[in-house]
């Protein structure tokens, strides 16, 4: 099957578009890179680095929230209240 924009040569190369003259892949090692002319890691990612570290901190931000909320929210038990005043007054 043909693509678009690939003229495939008698030599066993393909002349791409814009004339440079690259080796065919061997049967089904066809790559992405091949095709399109360029590497993938040369394409900047979607989203800048910052929108994903913010986006990941909102994640994780939420996530802690349901786990933990319902504890941090619990009335702190007597017998500790009195061990942190009892350490306070030590100090003092």
């Amino acid at each position: 099957m043909a693509q678009p924009g690939l003229d495939t040569q008698q030599d066993g190369t393909v002349t791409q578009q814009t004339g440079e003259r690259v080796p065919l892949p061997r049967k089904g090692h066809c790559t992405l890179e091949f095709r399109l002319g360029k590497s993938m890691e040369d394409t900047p990612s979607r989203k800048p680095k910052k929108a994903r570290d913010q986006a990941f901190n909102i994640w994780l931000r939420r996530g802690l929230h349901q786990l933990f909320d319902d504890v941090v929210n619990e009335p702190v038990p007597e017998e500790l209240l009195k061990l942190i005043q009892e350490d306070r007054e030590k100090q003092d």
